[in-house]
């Protein structure tokens, strides 16, 4: 079949398990730029918990990592070395990054056997894509249509560590005079953490409705609603493991008046180290055709957000626990339960709460006029970021309300405590165009692109209890409620070309510049001097990446493989660092990289019964200035490799069916991976192997079988591309041993 995909250059041909190229890891691509694609057929052969990061770990740039086997508790990726939070993320066309920070968490979006496509652009952010914060490329998930005929699938997944899942989806198949169909998903997965004692809980639904209208015209919408709460892992310094050892984790029981102004395994509840969240994206799509080829594409969305992480674990002395009082400054020596001391100590739970409404829509035009392919369109969206820091009342037994609802620590004037108030209207508007231009009887395709993004912060910290005010030497000033509108927009060029060698042999080249806006978190108080009451506010330009790509495609009979080089100019990257002229450490621009590499991709078409994929990368990141840390201080950063930006990367998968039996051996080698800005630590390079099997019982019934890290490899990466300045600070996640699940399916 083919799949014209929402943000995508090119028609795509998705293989289904007809053929398998490449074991569903590949596609034939047609973009004048890397990108790299896996379909269903690979998709399905993932445990149903896998998240989207799982699902892309063999693509070529690709670094990524979970928490555990089955995805449940999220994970990190960077791809050509730019972290998450730098790649736009979209499921069916519509952004799902935090609008606030950028930030992704993939456990949150799908059951996997909803999925049709995931495809990665590695460098170079899709014309069209809603983003403002894609300096590093892009991913795009796209999620299955309503079956044609009915139907209902049932799984049930049991596994390691009490691994229990139970799915169930119904597809009404087509009825009425317009073709409408529909399904509805539910899941419900738990399983413990492999180290230490807790686990994740996790509801899901998924649903979608299309019809085919009159003329070609075609409507759907669909919803994605998750919700759980998961105990965190606790992430060790390598001090920790070399006094604890690898396993260390928080606390199994709770000692009632510890606090955690610095979290550690001994003194940290497991129960009070949670990550409850609740999430749902609403999304539509409607192509109206008018008139030969042009045609109307218009995308709404709505996404709702609501809830926290860290640990919780708090105490709150009367004597010392600073609240603001009716005259606006923080106090101590409150009598919280009026009994006439000042003395006592309760339990709390105190963390970062978040609630996001996010509505937008993306309108696309296309036509066809002689030899030109084009379309131009626009994306607009207002989203609405709250931030506060509850605290509640915590039992003597470590209970409380994981939401930070029930039972609230109100200040002496009625209001609830708050450790931070932050509120952010971010609006943005984007106008795009591109021409695909047809030229020497199709042998040659440029492809010519421009987009504007335009953000508008609107940021505003309500004075609160945690409020971190950098007053400098020339004033001082209590907690204060401020406002900042920022404004940022850019002018994107991008320009391609393709050229056929032969039927089978294509050469492409393009250029295109990347844009991140600055956080919202940026404008906070503990980014801020103070003077005079007056807050000073850092000048931060947005990151800018310019990224070439040079590439070389062979498609035939029996095998599909393309080589890409690639050059990335980083400029203006956003981290915290020392700023000489306010003498503090605040979040603002500290320098340029410069990557370049070569990504190599292979996939072959099924012979004797055999299909392989693999992928190779090769890359250097290095950072080209020093970096300041502090008022004398120089951190030697220049002619570093970036952290979390492996040099070398390489995936492979060998499949074997046959009759009713699929055997998949995949493998993930990812090189030495740098911890710190100054590469005085890393982690050695590791391989974990994982593999599938499955055997139709008869057409509609399927035993799956999965292990991940078959040879029970010890590893572990660091917690992310963090501004570390030394070894010593450096925490890490710690890789999950061999893990087995079973899952069986059936259709009725």
């Amino acid at each position: 079949m083919v799949l014209h995909a929402q943000s995508n250059l090119g028609t795509i041909s998705v293989t289904g398990e007809g053929d398998k190229l490449g074991s569903g890891l590949i596609t034939i691509e047609e973009t004048p730029k890397a990108r790299s694609s896996v379909n269903k057929a690979a998709i399905d052969k993932q445990s149903g918990t896998a998240n989207p990061y799982q699902n892309l770990s063999l693509l070529p740039g690709v670094y990524t990592y979970s928490h555990d086997a089955t995805g449940m508790f999220g994970g990190t990726l960077t791809m050509r070395g730019f972290n998450s939070d730098q790649i736009g993320f979209t499921i069916d066309g519509a952004p799902v990054n935090d609008s606030g920070s950028f930030a992704v968490y993939p456990q949150e979006y799908t059951d996997n056997e909803n999925m049709c496509e995931m495809f990665v652009t590695q460098g170079s952010t899709d014309n069209s894509a809603p983003h403002i914060g894609a300096s590093g490329g892009n991913i795009g998930l796209v999620t299955c249509d309503p079956e044609d005929t009915q139907r209902t699938r049932a799984s049930q997944t049991l596994g390691s560590y009490n691994l229990s899942r139970s799915y169930v989806r119904y597809d009404s198949g087509k009825f009425g005079e317009a073709n409408t169909k529909f399904f509805i998903s539910y899941s419900k997965s738990q399983v413990d953490k492999w180290k230490g004692s807790g686990q994740a809980d996790r509801d899901h639904i998924d649903a979608k409705v299309s019809l085919d209208g009159d003329g070609g015209n075609r409507y759907s919408m669909g919803l994605i609603y998750n919700k759980a709460i998961n105990n965190n892992f606790y992430t060790p310094t390598r001090s920790d493991i070399a006094t604890y050892g690898r396993n260390v984790d928080y606390a199994a029981t709770f000692t009632p008046g510890t606090a955690s102004s610095s979290p550690s395994n001994q003194n940290i509840y497991y129960g009070m180290a949670i990550n409850p969240f609740e999430n749902a994206l609403l999304t539509g799509n409607a192509t109206i055709k008018l008139g030969g080829a042009a045609q109307l594409n218009v995308v709404p969305y709505y996404w709702y957000g609501f809830g926290t992480g860290g640990t919780q674990q708090k105490t709150f002395n009367e004597a010392s626990t600073k609240m603001l009082n009716s005259a606006g400054a923080l106090a101590t020596n409150i009598d919280l339960n009026g009994n006439g001391t000042t003395t006592d100590i309760y339990q709390v739970a105190n963390s970062s709460l978040t609630e996001t409404h996010r509505p937008g829509v993306v309108a696309t035009y296309t036509d066809q006029i002689d030899n030109h392919s084009f379309n131009v369109g626009g994306w607009y969206e207002r989203a609405t970021h709250l931030q506060t820091g509850p605290a509640v009342y915590a039992s003597s037994t470590g209970q409380f309300d994981p939401w930070l609802q029930n039972n609230p620590v109100l200040r002496p004037t009625g209001a609830a405590y708050n450790s931070r108030d932050y509120k952010t209207l971010t609006t943005v508007t984007q106008l795009f165009g591109q021409d695909s231009i047809s030229l020497m009887k199709d042998q040659l395709n440029v492809v010519v692109g421009i987009r504007t993004p335009k953000i508008t912060r609107d940021f505003t910290e309500t004075a609160n209890d945690g409020q971190s005010v950098v007053t400098g030497s020339t004033g001082s000033t209590a907690p204060m409620t401020y406002n900042t509108v920022r404004d940022y927009s850019k002018l994107l060029p991008s320009v391609g070309a393709s050229f056929k060698l032969s039927p089978s042999e294509t050469v492409f080249a393009s250029v295109a510049q990347n844009f991140k806006a600055p956080p919202n978190f940026a404008y906070a108080s503990s980014n801020v001097k103070f003077v005079n009451n007056v807050p000073q506010f850092q000048s931060i330009a947005p990151e800018t990446s310019t990224n070439v790509d040079i590439g070389y495609r062979v498609a035939n009979d029996d095998i599909v493989w393309s080589a890409t080089f690639f050059t990335v100019n980083f400029k203006d990257r956003q981290a915290n660092a020392y700023d000489p002229i306010t003498a503090v450490s605040t979040y603002t621009n500290v320098g340029n990289v410069k990557n370049q590499g070569l990504e190599l991709e292979m996939g072959t078409k099924p012979k004797n019964g055999w299909s392989y994929y693999g992928s190779l990368s090769y890359q250097e990141a290095l950072m080209q200035s020093d970096l300041q840390s502090g008022s004398s201080t120089t951190l030697a950063t220049s002619g570093k490799q970036f952290p979390m930006a492996p040099s070398l990367m390489s995936g492979l998968s060998a499949q074997y069916t046959e009759g009713a039996f699929v055997g998949q051996l995949r493998a993930k080698y990812t090189g030495r991976v740098y911890s710190t800005l100054v590469n005085d630590d890393y982690v050695s390079g590791f391989t974990v192997v994982d593999l599938y099997a499955g055997y139709k019982i008869e057409k509609s019934t399927l035993l799956k079988l999965n292990v991940s890290n078959l040879f029970n490899r010890e590893y572990m990466s660091p917690t992310g591309p963090s501004n570390s300045y030394s070894a010593t600070s450096t925490r890490y996640y710690i890789g999950a041993p061999r893990m087995l699940s079973v899952s069986l399916q059936a259709d009725f």
